[in-house]
């Protein structure tokens, strides 16, 4: 999981004008991202690496 302090919303000096919302949003899209469970699911593997 991936947890972030978001006390700014700015990138490389740019207004991001980040909503609370889309903080929210960005961070669980981000933690999708990181989940273990589901790139270590076998069910979603290379279908073409020989078994």
């Amino acid at each position: 999981m991936i947890a972030v302090m978001i006390n700014s919303n700015t990138l490389h000096g740019s207004q991001l004008n980040l909503t609370q919302q889309e903080k929210k949003d960005l961070i669980a899209f981000l933690n999708m991202l990181t989940d273990s469970t589901f790139i270590t699911d076998k069910r979603y593997s290379n279908p073409f690496v020989n078994k």
